[in-house]
């Protein structure tokens, strides 16, 4: 597998990674691992963090509020299936007839 470098809208080098998909792959999903990390190089607390900002975690955090996800994201006994969050990459892939 190819190496992968992540870097930030600014050029700096956050890491070293091993890709676990390919680039086709990667442009499909819309959240996924995309590589192991090997080697940080940033340093920590260097930026603000960011997370739980991205729409997935919004969504969740709505489900949460609503009550239909317990506080670890899981479903509540009221709700038989996990509710559908993001679409999965074979849904994008998917062609309509």
């Amino acid at each position: 597998m190819p190496w992968l470098l992540p870097m930030t809208t600014k050029g700096e080098a956050i890491a070293i990674g091993i890709t676990q998909m390919n680039a086709v792959e990667m442009l499909s999903c819309d959240h996924d691992v995309v590589a192991k990390v090997k080697r940080c190089i940033m340093e920590r607390d260097l930026y603000h963090r960011r997370w739980c900002l991205g729409p997935v975690a919004l969504e969740k955090k709505k489900l949460k509020s609503d009550g239909k996800l317990d506080k670890f994201g899981r479903p509540n006994a009221d709700r038989a299936s996990r509710p559908s969050l993001a679409p999965s990459s074979r849904d994008l892939l998917r062609v309509p007839p």
